[in-house]
């Protein structure tokens, strides 16, 4: 993010002489990722799984690459009490498909990385899963490239919980 702030910098400074830093860049930028979250909407099952996954005791938390407003979109939602905790885009340096976001999740949630589930919907969830030594759930696609990789590939979400009960019972 810094890279990009800084390549703005210098394009606004050069064109107009002002001297602006990256850190104004940013701040306009956090101020304004929440823009088009009107445009977005929750997956039907999305909510039906996490009551199902709670319920069952599992902790719950996310990683994902929108900023602070993803939290406010949780609410929305009405799914952010499912969450123990939320890493986003502004709480680590490097997001996915870098490890980062996850590991600093996993670090959070007090677990270990070889006993945690990741479901993500992009193959950079799926790398970033890959490289943070966490199991991949991945929706709707096969990133075959990764095929040596224990990866388990579903269509829809019905089939997740599912999964991790099986995971949950071979690795206890």
């Amino acid at each position: 993010i810094k890279d990009a702030c800084e390549h703005v910098c210098g394009l606004v400074n050069k064109r107009n002489g002002k001297k602006i830093t990256y850190k104004d860049v940013f701040e306009v930028l956090k101020k304004r990722s929440g823009d088009f979250d009107h445009m977005l909407t929750l997956n039907p099952e999305a909510k039906k799984l996490l009551q199902k996954l709670k319920k069952k005791g599992y902790k719950l938390g996310m990683a994902t690459d929108r900023g602070a407003s993803s939290l406010r979109l949780l609410k929305v939602f009405g799914i952010d009490e499912y969450f123990d905790v939320v890493v986003h885009a502004f709480m680590v340096e490097n997001r996915k498909p870098h490890p980062e976001p996850i590991l600093e999740l996993v670090k959070k949630m007090g677990i270990k990385a070889e006993n945690c589930v990741y479901v993500g919907n992009e193959e950079k969830d799926h790398m970033s899963a890959i490289a943070a030594g966490v199991i991949p759930i991945i929706l709707e696609k096969d990133y075959s490239i990764f095929s040596h990789v224990p990866t388990y590939y579903v269509e829809n979400l019905k089939k997740v919980a599912d999964i991790i009960d099986r995971i949950n019972k071979k690795n206890h």
